[in-house]
């Protein structure tokens, strides 16, 4: 009478925790694109990149952490970087009424273009 019993019992570590805190990037990327929507420089161009960015940043948290950093996380950053150049700037003056006209103006200028492309 043999029974599938086994030997012994092997332990396993169990899994480490998944650590979903937002990293420095992760975090900075979120508030630039409040501020982009708040500012009302948030155009369809910009709501697409937005969840690869935030994603990127997630990524570039975690890699930036490890003991080494490897050469695709820092050309990961690089592109990361020259991505958010490409993003709208929000311009203050201090002049709030100069601001509101400067944004007012950026905002009819995207939405002329985007009318003209389609």
């Amino acid at each position: 009478m043999f029974t599938d019993m086994p030997l012994f019992e092997i332990e396993t570590d169990p899994e480490p925790p998944v650590d979903d805190t937002p990293g420095e990037l992760e975090t900075a990327a979120v508030k630039l694109f409040a501020d982009l929507e708040t500012a009302g420089l948030m155009g369809a161009l910009e709501q697409a990149k937005k969840p690869a960015l935030l994603a990127t940043a997630r990524g570039l948290d975690k890699g930036l952490a490890a003991v080494k950093v490897s050469v695709a996380t820092a050309n990961m950053f690089k592109q990361y970087m020259e991505t958010l150049e490409q993003l709208p700037k929000i311009r203050t003056s201090g002049n709030t009424d100069l601001d509101a006209l400067d944004q007012t103006l950026q905002a009819l200028t995207r939405e002329a273009l985007s009318e003209v492309d389609q």
